[in-house]
């Protein structure tokens, strides 16, 4: 998402939701479901080395990353050692561009109706395959691997809403998703998701809340079974 031309294709998309709602007074802004494989941000630290990318990123910092132009796998050459020497300042350049986007969106919103917000809604939990996933700060983590950092969207957006999902079905049917701690039994995922520490990542936001997205299936929801 950090390449002009798409952050270009992606700010028109907007402006075409703009344009169709502005006239209307329930139209109150455009939310953007921050999902792992949404547009608007990175996902996660194991994607966003292409060459345009990793270019900008040396621009910024000064540094160099090592790889060679030749080979097709130069993407994971650069991954590998941006994660292992310069983790924190590839982080801090992603947020930037995050941050910078998001600016020009709400812009755009605010352009065309001053009352319009720009709602942010984290719709990317933490994984169970993470080594951090008992981490109660964990999900604040994973929204600064995408390029999210609240405190600095709230400096640079005043009609600003940040919102973390979270699935309370999965507390009900943690097997699916193998979530289960044998030693502390089926609630501990439901107490790490319902601990201050796990949503303090969107305290800095003025508006924010937490949004509760339940799944759906065809059988009773509550039914414990094995899939």
């Amino acid at each position: 998402m950090a390449h002009p031309r798409t952050q270009k294709l992606l700010a028109e998309e907007f402006d075409h939701l703009i344009r169709q709602g502005v006239r209307h007074r329930s139209f109150k802004g455009v939310c953007l479901h921050i999902s792992r494989h949404s547009f608007y941000w990175w996902g996660d630290l194991e994607s966003g080395y292409n060459d345009y990318v990793i270019e900008a990123f040396e621009r910024r910092s000064g540094l160099k990353v090592p790889r060679d132009m030749a080979k097709p796998w130069r993407g994971r050459d650069a991954a590998k050692w941006i994660k292992a020497n310069a983790r924190e300042a590839f982080l801090d350049y992603r947020v930037d561009v995050v941050t910078a986007f998001y600016a020009r969106l709400a812009a755009q919103l605010r352009a065309a109706r001053p009352d319009l917000r720009l709602w942010v809604n984290l719709y990317d939990s933490p994984l169970p395959t993470r080594a951090d996933f008992l981490d109660p700060l964990c999900a604040g983590t994973v929204a600064r691997e995408g390029g999210i950092d609240v405190a600095k969207l709230q400096s640079a957006i005043p009609n600003l809403i940040v919102t973390q999902t979270q699935n309370p079905a999965d507390h009900r049917k943690f097997e699916l998703f193998r979530y289960a701690d044998r030693e502390r039994g089926p609630a501990w995922h439901r107490d790490l998701e319902t601990s201050e520490a796990f949503f303090r990542h969107i305290a800095p936001a003025a508006v924010k809340f937490i949004h509760h997205h339940d799944r759906y299936w065809e059988n009773p929801i509550g039914r414990t079974i094995r899939i």
